[in-house]
């Protein structure tokens, strides 16, 4: 009989005396992760049912960006490129604005599979 690090038993069909055998602890195993799965979708579900966070207007958001900018990297820029900052964040926040307009659950799919072809 082959016998793991712990002692455990890999190829047994008698199972020991008082002990688990390997049906019961794949019926265990599924009962717990059916369980498991259950549970997590029903939080998933009430997760959705949930209300989005008040949008931020894009000024405030750019102040506060800029900020937290500055406040990690102000030691190591220049006069022009923090003059230039509200500019490039303004810029991107306008840009993600399409982007945050769907709204998606933290559950949903990836929009796109990236396929590899050879050849081309």
């Amino acid at each position: 009989m082959l016998k793991l690090v712990l002692g455990w038993p890999l190829m047994d069909s008698q199972p020991a005396t008082g002990g688990l055998s390997r049906r019961n602890f794949a019926r265990t195993l599924l009962g717990g992760g059916t369980a498991a799965a259950l549970a997590c979708a029903a939080a998933s579900m009430s997760a959705v049912g949930q209300s989005v966070p008040p949008e931020v207007a894009p000024a405030s958001e750019t102040e506060a960006t800029v900020a937290r900018v500055l406040a990690r990297y102000g030691s190591r820029l220049d006069a022009a490129q923090k003059a230039r900052l509200p500019r490039i964040v303004s810029g991107h926040i306008a840009m993600l604005e399409p982007i945050r307009a769907i709204a998606q659950p933290n559950a949903a799919p990836p929009a796109t599979v990236l396929h590899l072809v050879s050849g081309q």
